[in-house]
């Protein structure tokens, strides 16, 4: 502001600068990851038949309960893990069972049947039913934001195998992950990182799984921190960019790919980024795109546009991103 004094008036002039909005940064991710989380009950993944003196039994023939179901409640009694049902289960007293369960289906609670068969010879209860109460699995962190202490990673949900909606946990816990090896991808054939994860320390524990990621609470950061600026999804534009991510070891590293299209979206969307892996040290390991690599930064000028969420099955160097827009708007949402 400048100010002009005359002897019997003054002219007041201003001066309007554009502000300008602070850059959001973030710390770069890039490094493997195992996952653990937790169902809240018990999930129904697969049913099997079994013989007693002769006959064949099965779950889906003597009772109600559907493969895709998960089990929070087991003869009124609250059920939130295998041991919970288990425990409910050595109850019983006669050979053949129906039990009234409680289980919800396609997200919606329904009343169903659990048969159960007690086999006194071997003092074992049969089912037919194969359960779990947790998920495990490898994925690549996308970034950490220091700013509200929290994590997000994969870019997509986690799901069962031929679930088309994202698994119902109520949390979870990731740690830190060794790449040990890789198998290839080849056309029809998606390759993956092979890991192993000694540490009963966890980074971070999850609290959020979405379409666009998974999300938490983060306790621990990398050791060597790389912090960068975060790009809307209108500065993504077709041409040279790179992917960090992990294919041996636990060190992350940059490899070239060319983008080959940016969609336009007004609200949260997956595959807003196509890609191509032109990198020719990470086609010679990889093949290109490969699982476990979902999440991996995607990197332009010197910025963090993305990550990467999915391949293209009979074109493994080809793929897919999020734009990071909606993975910081999701993270925002916890």
């Amino acid at each position: 502001m400048r100010r002009f004094l005359g002897l019997t008036a003054f002219l007041l002039t201003l001066t309007l600068l554009p502000i300008q909005a602070q850059e959001k940064t973030v710390i770069l991710g890039g490094d493997t990851i195992a996952i653990t989380v937790n169902y809240e009950g018990v999930y129904v993944s697969g049913m099997y038949d079994f013989e007693v003196n002769g006959e064949t039994l099965s779950a889906a023939k003597e009772g109600t309960i559907q493969v895709g179901d998960r089990i929070i409640e087991s003869n009124g009694r609250q059920v939130s893990s295998l041991e919970e049902l288990f425990a409910n289960l050595k109850t019983l007293q006669k050979e053949r069972n129906q039990v009234p369960v409680t289980v919800i289906r396609n997200g919606q609670r329904e009343a169903a049947s659990l048969f159960v068969c007690y086999l006194a010879s071997e003092k074992v209860f049969k089912t037919g039913l194969y359960v779990k109460d947790k998920i495990k699995g490898v994925g690549t962190m996308t970034y950490y934001d220091p700013a509200t202490q929290t994590f997000a990673a994969l870019g997509h949900e986690i799901a069962e195998e031929g679930q088309s909606r994202p698994a119902d946990v109520t949390m979870g816990q990731i740690f830190e992950a060794t790449v040990v090896s890789v198998r290839r991808s080849s056309s029809g054939n998606p390759g993956e990182k092979i890991c192993q994860s000694d540490s009963l320390i966890p980074i971070g524990t999850v609290s959020k799984n979405t379409i666009y990621g998974l999300y938490g609470k983060v306790q621990t950061y990398p050791s060597t921190s790389i912090s960068v600026p975060v790009a809307s999804r209108e500065e993504a534009t077709v041409g040279l960019a790179e992917i960090y991510t992990v294919v041996q070891g636990t060190i992350p590293q940059r490899y070239s790919i060319q983008i080959t299209e940016v969609r336009k979206q007004n609200g949260q969307a997956v595959k807003g980024i196509r890609f191509q892996v032109t990198d020719p040290a990470l086609l010679n390991q990889t093949g290109g795109i490969i699982q476990g690599m979902s999440g991996s930064p995607i990197l332009q000028n010197g910025k963090l546009i993305g990550a990467v969420t999915h391949m293209v099955t009979s074109q493994p160097e080809s793929g897919y991103g999020i734009y990071i827009d909606w993975m910081l708007q999701e993270a925002q949402s916890e």
